[in-house]
């Protein structure tokens, strides 16, 4: 048996008369017995229980935003006419007129 101590990846919460332990970013290297021992001045109890890890299985839902995402084409930008020469359209007209 191999002791856990709160920190790190570990994290030990008891409020009352529970306890909790917490595994953050667990592995498969993490599974196994673990054994839970409580004592006072009353006596020691224990218990134990068997973790198993497997793999994270990812799917991709239908309905997934970032696969709806990839397939949804790209917007092309429509094609315009020649360009204007902005100095040509306003040659001839009065500048009072320019932002009309």
């Amino acid at each position: 048996w191999r002791q856990l101590n709160h920190g790190g990846r570990i994290v030990v919460q008891q409020k009352g008369e529970e306890a909790k332990l917490e595994i953050k970013e667990i592995t498969k290297t993490d599974s196994g017995q673990y054994r839970c021992v409580a004592s006072n001045t009353s006596g020691e109890i224990e218990c134990s229980a068997t973790l198993a890890v497997e793999e994270k299985k990812t799917e991709i839902l239908e309905g997934d935003l970032r696969t709806r995402l990839k397939k949804t084409p790209t917007k092309q930008k429509k094609e315009e006419g020649p360009p204007v020469d902005i100095m040509e359209l306003l040659k001839n007209v009065d500048p009072k007129e320019y932002e009309k």
